[in-house]
């Protein structure tokens, strides 16, 4: 190979190493299950960070808010199971957004 079409080469591929992190994106996650009446909720982001005092909403299918709050220090949350069909919607406030639905919840 010659000398110059190594040195593009090798900086492609650095730059594409560096771009890497920052490409990744930083995707708001939540998974809930019952336990008894009560439904906790676990947020965080797919690399696995937490989401703590992410605001977080239990609506009903005719967008009435049943219960709203925000992830606690261990970016959980906690609610008693509401009557009805409903989904929890986890808003980072950046246009990142998880969503579960009533029957994708664990022991429902």
């Amino acid at each position: 190979m010659k000398p110059i079409l190594r040195l593009a080469a090798g900086a492609a591929a650095l730059a594409a190493a560096l771009a890497g992190p920052a490409a990744h994106a930083h995707v708001p996650v939540c998974k809930c299950h019952l336990e008894g009446q009560k439904v906790i909720c676990q947020g965080g982001y797919d690399d696995d960070s937490r989401a703590v005092n992410t605001p977080i909403r239990v609506i009903d299918y005719n967008e009435k808010v049943l219960v709203s709050g925000k992830l606690d220090a261990r970016s959980r949350f906690v609610f008693d199971l509401p009557e009805g069909d409903f989904y929890i919607l986890m808003d980072d406030g950046i246009g990142h957004t998880a969503e579960v639905e009533r029957v994708d919840i664990r022991g429902i």
